[in-house]
């Protein structure tokens, strides 16, 4: 068993983390307000992929729906057990519990049981956080990481990619990182989009973004700083840009002519 002054700095240490944890939802939402999904998806993301999320979102979901949904909700859950419980048991019993009450304890088997015969989220205005934050997807938290240090990724779906084109540009504009290594991430995460697109399938391609505070800060300020109408006709000189090289890599003299399209689009 750990000392007291061990299980202090760690229960300092874990709340810290889902402070920054809960910050970075926010942030990710508030940047997702900015988007609509089509009218037309399919809610592959619901269909296909298990929903884990935390524990106490679950029991406000059982409140919420009525009986029906209710059974068949706790018939589609599952209760997972994080490795991170046997990592904090010598700390003992409250460092447990901290992590279970914030851990992504309860996962929907797909597809998901709140979905009503259009495809549409039958408790859409009280759907847990991994949905609202979506195709944003977050590490939860590592027992002995700094959290601040982490990455997360966008996965690919029609708002990822509107998503990735932004970030895109807002990269590319404000000389945030390499140029080069910016297209080329932007470049791969769309082939795979638009592979498992064409097939009718859940992309299980991902772009990786680190600094996820500054990434979504510079991204939320990009896109309320720039008009609609300025910020698609960025993303359509970087998606002819991105056509254009499927098969090839970009010339520095291309990359510097891209450069000066989006830079002149004001």
């Amino acid at each position: 068993m750990k000392t007291q002054k061990e299980r202090r700095h760690l229960k300092n240490q874990l709340t810290k983390q889902f402070a920054l944890y809960d910050g970075l939802v926010n942030k990710a939402s508030e940047v997702l307000q900015q988007y609509t999904c089509s009218s037309e998806c399919s809610a592959l993301c619901c269909k296909l992929n298990p929903i884990c999320f935390e524990q106490k979102e679950y029991y406000k979901i059982l409140e919420a729906v009525d009986a029906g949904n209710k059974a068949l909700i706790e018939e589609r859950t599952i209760k997972l057990q994080s490795v991170q419980i046997f990592d904090a048991k010598e700390y003992g019993k409250e460092i447990v519990q901290l992590i279970e009450d914030n851990g992504p304890f309860k996962t929907f088997l797909a597809p998901c049981p709140l979905l009503n015969g259009s495809d549409k989220c039958s408790i859409y205005q009280n759907r847990p956080s991994v949905c609202r934050r979506y195709p944003f997807e977050f590490a939860r938290f590592d027992l002995f990481k700094d959290f601040s240090e982490s990455v997360f990724m966008l996965k690919a779906c029609d708002i990822g990619i509107e998503v990735a084109f932004d970030y895109g540009c807002w990269q590319i504009l404000s000389n945030s990182g390499d140029v080069s290594t910016t297209l080329h991430i932007v470049l791969e995460f769309f082939k795979g989009w638009a592979k498992y697109r064409t097939l009718k399938e859940m992309p299980t391609c991902a772009m990786v973004i680190d600094e996820p505070n500054t990434a979504l800060e510079g991204l939320l300020e990009y896109i309320i700083s720039n008009q609609i109408k300025i910020r698609l006709a960025r993303r359509c000189a970087l998606l002819r840009f991105v056509g254009q090289h499927l098969d090839k890599s970009p010339s520095e003299d291309e990359i510097a002519e891209l450069l000066a399209d989006i830079k002149k689009l004001q």
